[in-house]
């Protein structure tokens, strides 16, 4: 009788022994969701206007951070990682964890770095996503608000040859159909600060753009010009004066940090 007793104490503690190694390798797999692994996410950083990246592939992560300057981040050293599927939890090969927050068909919400960071399928979702976030209003939004500025400063071509030639320094602020970054929205806002101080301050539409336009340009220029150095991804800001063309520069902020255009000096 007491051999059975042993005998069944025996049992049960290679049971639970099973157990437990069962539910280790349950909870503890390189097995991501498939609508997580093996795709590219984005988010957009809006402190620099670069695009991180983010690859999980099976046992791999590989996480790229563009910073303009030094490209690099805190999950450099961190290429491999087991799964917690219980916790939902990467443990990285370098001390480091990442949480699976939340994920769908678009996005995924992860936590590392004391902080949450939602990336995205699609470049364009992930750029509005943050703008939503940052302004507290969408891209449309915003730029209903401020498309005022562009009827106010708005000139025709009679108009424009009439500014350049003007004996005061003007900007005349040129947006056309390839001007799709983030830039030829938040120049709206720029641009209300500059009419706000200044009344030369002008804007052209490329689509209005002719070879004449182009010919005057070259004439009080020292450089020579064509329609793709006015419509470009960003806005093109041209400074004149008495039918000089005295600086010209393509306008970029620092993701949505504008501050450094805000004094509307000439």
């Amino acid at each position: 009788m007491k051999k059975n007793k042993y005998v069944y104490v025996i049992l049960l503690m290679i049971a639970i022994i099973i157990l437990m190694i069962i539910n280790i390798f349950k909870y503890d797999s390189t097995e991501l969701d498939e609508g997580i692994s093996n795709k590219v996410w984005y988010r957009y950083n809006y402190n620099n206007g670069l695009y991180e990246t983010l690859k999980i592939t099976k046992s791999k992560i590989d996480y790229f951070k563009p910073t303009g300057t030094n490209n690099t981040n805190s999950l450099d050293n961190c290429t491999k990682f087991n799964y917690d599927k219980k916790n939902k939890v990467l443990k990285l090969n370098c001390n480091k964890e990442i949480k699976i927050l939340s994920f769908d068909s678009n996005s995924l919400t992860l936590e590392f770095d004391d902080k949450n960071q939602k990336f995205f399928l699609s470049i364009e979702d992930s750029l509005n996503y943050e703008f939503e976030t940052y302004f507290e209003k969408s891209i449309i939004d915003y730029k209903k608000e401020r498309n005022q500025v562009t009827d106010f400063s708005k000139i025709n071509q009679n108009k424009l040859f009439e500014v350049i030639a003007n004996d005061d320094y003007s900007k005349i602020v040129f947006i056309g159909n390839k001007c799709t970054s983030v830039d030829c929205v938040l120049i709206l806002d720029i641009m209300e600060k500059w009419v706000s101080t200044n009344e030369n301050i002008y804007y052209f539409d490329v689509n209005n753009i002719n070879n004449n336009v182009i010919n005057y340009f070259n004439r009080i220029s020292d450089k020579k010009y064509n329609y793709d150095d006015f419509d470009t991804v960003y806005p093109v800001v041209f400074l004149t004066k008495n039918n000089k063309v005295v600086d010209h520069y393509e306008l970029k902020c620092s993701g949505f940090n504008c501050t450094k255009y805000y004094k509307n000096e000439f």
